[in-house]
């Protein structure tokens, strides 16, 4: 046989569970020549009518086609699609659910594909109290495939593991040890250089006291930490310029910070910026001398907002802090008499201006490997934030 041509349409679905479901709505084919060459003692009889049996050979084979290609998608394709998983665990405490949630849609430039991108809990699925937001996709076609990744994805895992307790941390002095690391590299010194100076001027309208308190932090924190290339100690005895009696009641103590956030942190994606806008509750506990005892200092709660820029450079996703808000600190409750909320705020906000965002745009600019399913390899990567969600744009190598 020579000259086959086969034509086949098929109707991309999906059915309620969000598997993909296929269906062929037409189906035509063609046999350009079928020869018959047959040899014994009897075949110059056949051969007298080669022309009858190619020509019913042929006509047999154009019918059988397309009900074969029809069968076998409904025997073979079907059951394929139907098995295939809508959710899969990421760890002990969380999934993901990519059932469809469209019909693909198809045109004669590209096929578009939509998929759920929810994270669930393991122990116990729930409602997500927000929608997913619109996308309005450019039109672009400089690379092969092009992933959405919507901000709904990234804020239903913030949900999951908030509700886990898995974002409260404890905060110690081998953390402001690596802080301090990260806030000698050559990133961090450039992002200081050019962001680190605290504007103690914002209006005309600024109160002299809280001038006076943002000029003198400027200069006492250094004084109690010591250079940049040292870290801050957590200790009763330093915090007594804050809390004076502290020292007194708990003399030379460690002390660390109990920080939870006080919702699930949501991340809000605007034209080239991913902004996150945290509030934490953090509570200070002095460690008690030969004691698995911790008593609780004082609570405060802590609010900022913090822009990041993000970008491809090879195969990692790197990022820079491009814009940071000073913290807004409020007391919830103390143990001590006496806290200076005004001096605490002052050289807290000095304190997270030159070693907490240099250390993170540092820690930014090193980047992450962009997660990739297995075999999956590609190439000429762009990495684009838009109202919403992101764009990853890439050739298949």
């Amino acid at each position: 046989m020579d000259g086959i041509s086969i034509s086949i349409s098929l109707n991309l679905g999906k059915d309620q569970s969000g598997h993909p479901t296929v269906s062929v709505t037409h189906c035509s084919n063609s046999i350009g020549q079928v020869s018959i060459h047959i040899s014994g003692s009897l075949s110059w009889i056949i051969n007298l009518f080669h022309q009858r049996i190619e020509k019913n050979i042929k006509k047999i084979l154009e019918q059988k086609i397309c009900e074969m290609v029809r069968k076998s998608a409904a025997s073979n394709l079907t059951p394929y699609l139907q098995s295939l998983p809508v959710t899969t665990t990421i760890d002990q405490i969380s999934g993901i659910d990519y059932r469809l949630v469209e019909n693909p849609q198809v045109s004669s430039e590209d096929l578009n594909v939509f998929f759920k991108g929810e994270f669930f809990s393991q122990s116990q699925r729930s409602p997500v109290p927000f929608d997913a937001p619109a996308l309005m996709l450019p039109q672009q076609y400089d690379h092969m495939v092009y992933f959405a990744v919507s901000e709904y994805v990234f804020n239903t895992a913030s949900r999951v593991y908030y509700q886990a307790g898995r974002m409260n941390v404890t905060i110690t002095n081998e953390h402001l040890k690596r802080l301090t690391t990260l806030a000698a590299k050559d990133s961090a010194k450039k992002w200081r250089k050019q962001n680190g100076k605290p504007n103690c001027m914002n209006s005309g309208s600024t109160p002299l006291t809280t001038m006076l308190l943002c000029y003198s932090s400027n200069f006492l924190l250094p004084l109690l930490q010591g250079p940049l290339n040292l870290p801050m100690q957590l200790n009763t005895n330093m915090l007594q310029a804050l809390v004076p009696q502290l020292s007194r009641l708990h003399r030379n103590m460690q002390v660390e910070l109990e920080a939870s956030p006080e919702s699930e942190p949501l991340l809000m994606f605007t034209p080239g910026n991913v902004t996150l806008t945290p509030v934490m509750n953090i509570q200070a506990v002095a460690l008690l001398p030969n004691s698995t005892e911790r008593k609780p200092l004082f609570q405060f709660r802590v609010k900022t907002n913090v822009s990041i820029s993000i970008r491809m450079n090879s195969s990692r996703i790197v990022g820079s802090v491009t814009e940071a808000s000073k913290l807004e600190l409020e007391l919830n409750h103390s143990s001590v008499s006496y806290i200076n909320m005004p001096l605490m705020n002052a050289i807290l906000n000095y304190y997270v201006l030159n070693t907490i965002y240099p250390s993170l745009n540092a820690k930014l600019e090193e980047g992450l490997p962009l997660p990739l399913p297995r075999d999956t390899f590609l190439k000429n990567m762009d990495l684009q934030v838009h109202k919403n969600f992101l764009l990853l744009g890439a050739d298949i190598n």
